[in-house]
């Protein structure tokens, strides 16, 4: 009786292993040689896609007879090896650094390898202030309101011989100590205290006819 339940458990067991082993489809994904499908590049389209970005052609899915002996032109996997990307943690670029929406290669491998997309946005300079956002800025005129620039960067703003980013200023610069009093009187004036300042010494001028009494002669201006 033990023998028998031993035989038994045993035929089950190798049942059990055939059954398993004919889950599996045994049809191949594509029967048909010359299925499209089945075709492939070559190592050479590869390394040229690497040295040059040329898109290379799938060669026919059907079996080619070679039409010569092997040459010594193609290149092996360690060629394409050594033109392979490498990855550069120091001086690779992040996201960050390139303009947005832009794709490259990321070389990074902390991160950002392989193919990405730069989210570097766009900066718009602002006028009011003369710390700005770091960042990418489009040309623009900083003469120009319209790019965000001062309309009051121009040459007759600017002191006479100063340059500011390519604009050289023309007005003069007020110098001297005059008062009011010391200018005639509705004429103008400017010094380094005060620019379009307007004179207040009277035109005092009068006729003097010379005799042996003193005489006083008005402060003022006299024309001689």
């Amino acid at each position: 009786m033990q023998k028998k339940i031993i035989l038994w458990c045993s035929v089950i067991v190798l049942n059990s292993g055939l059954l398993s082993a004919q889950a599996g489809d045994l049809n191949p994904p594509s029967p048909d040689p010359d299925d499209p499908a089945r075709a492939l590049y070559t190592l050479e389209d590869i390394y040229q896609r690497l040295l040059n970005g040329a898109m290379g052609v799938l060669r026919g899915a059907g079996f080619v007879e070679p039409t010569g002996e092997p040459g010594s032109t193609g290149h092996t996997l360690n060629d394409l090896m050594s033109i392979a990307p490498t990855e550069d943690n120091t001086d690779g670029a992040l996201p960050s650094e390139v303009l947005d929406g832009k794709t490259y290669w990321g070389l990074r491998t902390d991160g950002a390898w392989g193919l990405q997309t730069g989210t570097l946005a766009t900066q718009t300079i602002d006028n009011s202030t003369v710390n700005q956002t770091a960042g990418n800025y489009a040309e623009f005129d900083l003469s120009d309101p319209a790019d965000g620039g001062d309309s009051d960067l121009i040459a007759s703003n600017l002191a006479s011989g100063v340059d500011i980013f390519g604009v050289l200023g023309t007005a003069l610069i007020a110098v001297g100590n005059a008062v009011e009093n010391q200018v005639l009187a509705g004429a103008t004036f400017s010094t380094s205290a005060g620019v379009n300042l307007t004179g207040t010494m009277p035109d005092s001028s009068t006729d003097i006819t010379p005799s042996a009494v003193d005489q006083t002669i008005p402060q003022g201006y006299h024309d001689g």
